[in-house]
């Protein structure tokens, strides 16, 4: 991915760069099951260094604020790769349960 569009108005030293690229690897390796696209790793991408603006320097954290995009893809994508988001399937349940 060219990350040079996306950086147009952030700087960011070398640490939080590192943690940064860290956090989007594994945001995108927890979310392979969805196939992104350019524009999907793109808005991962973005959500990450958004909250780095923030002061944000924990991989961990970075990365669970990156994969929260995890229900919004699943919703847009889920359905025609035959996954569920978990927030559908608990809805399901319950109404099962009823």
């Amino acid at each position: 991915m060219n990350v040079v569009p996306i950086f147009i108005e952030a700087s960011f030293d070398d640490l939080a760069t590192r943690v940064m690229g860290e956090a989007f690897d594994r945001a995108c390796l927890a979310l392979e099951e969805l196939a992104l696209s350019q524009a999907d790793r793109e808005i991962i991408a973005k959500r990450i260094i958004a909250v780095a603006r923030t002061g944000e320097r924990n991989a961990d954290r970075l990365c669970e604020q990156a994969a929260s995009v995890r229900s919004e893809l699943l919703n847009a994508y889920g359905p025609r790769l035959g996954v569920r988001s978990s927030r559908a399937a608990a809805g399901r349940e319950r109404v099962h349960r009823a």
